[in-house]
């Protein structure tokens, strides 16, 4: 005959029932309770969630400024076929950003932009890609592509009359 072999560790689980082990700290058995407290913070939780949502959308633009700075420094202040398509892309990005600005919004967060106000995320998107715009004016300007300075007006100014003229002469003797 076989004798069966006990570990000290074996647990018999037909001696216990649910009502005599307690639940961890925080658990609770009363479906009531639990109805409640969830139904009253999944409105709060979606609320916080679209906002976050919107969030995202606004400073995701932002990721990109760092990148485009590194890739301003890289490409030198030289005028060539390089350093003109990526300040080409760095104008246009934030501008076509900014005229599918709502489109955009309206995409992630769908019928959810009617129901709350999402003004701040919407002039944070438009603060980060006016930045984006300004650093490719700069870049512009150091290509010399933008007229700032006054030599480039030259073409537009009046001509000073001069107050004195002086010429050369012959003098004639007899």
């Amino acid at each position: 005959m076989m004798t069966a072999f006990k570990s000290k560790w074996e647990v018999q689980f037909e001696n216990y029932k649910d009502d005599n082990v307690e639940g961890p700290l925080g658990y609770t058995r009363d479906k009531d309770a639990l109805e409640t407290s969830s139904s009253s913070g999944t409105m709060v939780d979606n609320a916080t969630k679209v906002q976050s949502v919107a969030w995202s959308i606004a400073v995701e633009q932002g990721s990109q400024l760092p990148m485009n700075l590194f890739m301003m420094w890289m490409s030198g202040n030289h005028v060539n076929m390089y350093s003109m398509m990526m300040t080409g892309v760095m104008c246009w990005n934030p501008i076509k950003s900014l005229m599918s600005m709502n489109d955009k919004f309206k995409q992630r967060l769908g019928n959810l932009e009617e129901d709350q106000d999402f003004t701040l995320q919407k002039l944070a998107y438009l603060g980060i890609n006016i930045v984006g715009v300004c650093l490719a004016l700069y870049k512009l300007k150091n290509l010399g592509l933008l007229p700032t300075t006054e030599s480039d007006w030259l073409e537009f100014m009046q001509q000073s009359q001069p107050l004195e003229a002086s010429s050369g002469g012959f003098v004639q003797s007899s």
